[in-house]
Parts: C-alpha cells; structure tokens; sequence
C-alpha cells in the first residue's frame, strides 16, 4: 500500500472518529435547564391602578410619539450600522457587587435565593445593608473606561452602548433628575460621560439604554422579611424613609432607590 493510501486512510479514520465524537455528544448532552427566576415574572394588572397622566410639555421634534412618525422619519438602516459590522454592548453597574446576576438589586431580598445568599456572605443581613448600602459601598477603583474603549477598538468596534440606568433606577451620568446617581454616590465619577467622551475620541458611535419598565414593580420585595431564621419578622430596608437617614451616609437623601 502506497504512502498516499496510507494518508487518505487516515484521513478517513479521523473524520470517522469526528462523526462518533458528534453523535455521543449529541445524544448524551446534558438537558437544556427550564428558564427560572427572576426571567419569568408576571408583572402587576394596569387595570388594579390608576392612570397617570404626566402634565409636562415634551419638546418638539421630528418624531411624534406614534409609531407611524417612527417608521416613516426614521427608515432604512443608518449606514454607519452597516459599515460598523461590530459592537459592544456594556451591561455593567452597581448590581455587579453582588456577583448574583444583573438581578441582583431584587433578588438579595428574595430570601434563600442565591443573591439573597451572597449579600449575607459579602455584606450582611438586607435589614441592616440594603441595596442603597451596596450602592454606596461600590466605588469601582479599577475601572477604566479609556484602557477598555482603547480594547473595544482594537478588537474591531465601531460602536459602544452603555446601560444610563438599570432597574434600580440607580442613574450612570450627572443625573439632575434625582440625587441617587453615580456622580453623587459610590464611585462619584459621570461614568456615561467618561464613556462618550473615549468613544467619540476614537470616532466610534454610542448610545444609551434605559431599563425604567421593571422600576415600577421592581422593588416590592425590599419591603418584606424574612419567613424563617433568626432575622424572621425583621423588615429589609425598603420600609426606612428619609428621616431615618439623620446622622447616617444617606442623610438628606429619600430612600427612593430602595422604594
């Protein structure tokens, strides 16, 4: 048998082996895990609410707020979109302290739940640390948002999109909506408009998302106890309000984000 009949069987013998490794993979895979909390969440009834209407002047553009305004002023897809073919999209904030998920701010307060766990590991009990505590806690030192525009870029990014506000309705920039900001907490830095300022440096595309149409419900579970354990009865931190700040590090402050 010749040398080269040699090497086509062997070719034949490793493309076998392939196909057998393929087939016990997928007949022996492990089974695809059912989608859980806090994925599946039946929001509240609109109708067991009343309406609010808000009473403040929107500022004129060329969109109206109906979707056949959109469709019809914004058609096509931007050709910097088409060009960019890569980008980056930056989920990341203050929930990451509870190395929980980006539920984090939530579930701490859903007793037994493996957010609930890690923040009585790493912080203490939700009566006594809270989220708005984790917020405070969370400074970010090594966070460099040029070093990592620098690495989006390099790897072929031609646009960045960072997340302004989570569902905790914990805002990223200098927020003159509400004092509970990362200008004026934790870190104490416009993380947005560090961002911004190192994309467009590089002449890269950014936006910003907003996560507000969770906040409305998001936070209930701040406001119950625990049902067994030592702590049993002992509310979380959802029930303080802003006199129980007086002579603490939120002093002044409303516990909105924590209501």
């Amino acid at each position: 048998m010749t040398k080269s009949r040699f090497t086509l069987l062997g070719i034949v013998l490793i493309l076998c082996l392939i196909q057998a490794q393929a087939q016990w993979s997928l007949t022996n895979r492990p089974a695809t895990p059912a989608v859980s909390e806090p994925y599946i969440v039946k929001p509240a009834d609109p109708v067991d609410y009343n309406e609010v209407k808000m009473d403040f002047p929107i500022a004129d553009g060329k969109y109206a707020p109906q979707w056949d305004s959109i469709k019809n002023t914004y058609t096509g897809t931007p050709a910097w979109f088409r060009d960019a073919k890569f980008g980056v999209f930056i989920h990341w904030g203050p929930q990451a302290s509870g190395k929980s998920g980006d539920w984090y701010a939530r579930n701490m307060y859903k007793e037994g739940s493996k957010a609930y766990k890690n923040h009585l590991k790493n912080f203490s009990h939700p009566s006594e640390f809270g989220y708005k505590d984790v917020l405070n806690a969370w400074k970010a030192p090594k966070w460099d948002a040029g070093a990592l525009t620098q690495a989006f870029y390099d790897a072929g990014a031609r646009f960045v999109m960072a997340v302004g506000v989570h569902h905790d309705n914990f805002d990223m920039w200098n927020s003159a909506y509400q004092p509970w900001n990362v200008t004026n907490i934790g870190p104490k830095k416009d993380m947005i408009g560090a961002w911004k300022t190192e994309a467009q440096k590089r002449g890269m595309k950014f936006g910003i998302t907003f996560h507000h149409e969770y906040t409305w419900w998001w936070w209930h579970n701040a406001f119950g106890t625990d049902k067994l354990g030592e702590k049993v009865g002992i509310p979380y931190d959802g029930h303080l309000t802003k006199a129980d700040g007086k002579g603490k590090w939120w002093d002044g402050l409303n516990t909105k984000i924590s209501t």
